[in-house]
């Protein structure tokens, strides 16, 4: 087991064997990765969105996803995530922080 810390920048292959990641949509293989990303950006999002008043970007909300996007934008550019060889889905991304 390994610590959320670690996994959030690591997140591991559900194709590898044995699986690093979990397989969670069997309708659109290899969406777990981009599920990830968008999940830890949320976070960073969360965290970095008024100190005080911690907030989640609002539903259906263009503005508060595009800023979710960039911040996955930057965790991919960066390295600060472990995803050798992703392109980033940026629909995908804005429909996760959209709903």
């Amino acid at each position: 087991m390994e610590s959320l810390s670690f996994k959030l920048k690591n997140p591991g292959d559900p194709y590898s064997f044995p699986p690093t990641l979990v397989l969670t949509d069997l309708i659109n293989f290899g969406s777990e990765i981009q599920q990830h990303i968008a999940f830890y950006a949320t976070l960073i999002y969360y965290s970095e969105n008024d100190s005080l008043n911690f907030k989640l970007p609002r539903t259906n909300n263009i503005e508060d996803a595009k800023n979710v996007l960039e911040i996955a934008k930057r965790l991919v550019s960066d390295g600060s995530i472990n995803v050798d060889g992703i392109d980033l889905d940026e629909n995908l991304i804005l429909r996760y922080v959209e709903r």
